[in-house]
């Protein structure tokens, strides 16, 4: 990573590749993954994290991966939870409730896209306060 900060450290592609189109929908570069992990390290090692499990809605790509390494970054335990379809939020209320229960997280990364307008993240007193937060977005052109 240091030698090659310019390099493209992750690339999220296609499911299904277009045989006209670049099979990179987005990427980042050693640097800009290592910037925004770093950002997300400190919040939540600002909310005294380190050591405690955080969940981690997000659908696969970028956001993911910052919450991830942010995680790592910061010796938080990175609790990945696939987030739920808006029109099946309210089904999936049991779900998030039962591996909060399990794992004992008391925060959450997750972004407006992966949770629309969801500020009580399945009704989880468990989550409620300042830890509730999302990481910063990606930033930059596809590399």
């Amino acid at each position: 990573m240091a030698a090659q900060p310019a390099a493209r450290g992750y690339a999220f592609l296609r499911d299904r590749p277009e045989p006209t189109s670049t099979n990179i929908l987005a990427s980042l570069t050693y640097r800009e993954l290592d910037q925004h992990a770093r950002r997300v390290a400190v919040a939540l090692a600002d909310r005294g994290l380190a050591g405690r499990p955080v969940l981690l809605l997000h659908p696969p790509g970028l956001d993911y991966v910052i919450g991830f390494l942010g995680c790592l970054y910061a010796g938080a335990i990175a609790v990945p939870a696939y987030p739920p379809a808006t029109a099946q939020w309210h089904r999936s209320r049991p779900r998030l409730r039962a591996l909060i229960a399990d794992c004992g997280a008391t925060a959450a990364l997750t972004t407006a896209a992966a949770a629309p307008g969801r500020t009580d993240l399945a009704d989880a007193p468990e989550l409620a306060g300042p830890a509730r937060f999302p990481p910063d977005p990606p930033a930059g052109p596809v590399h």
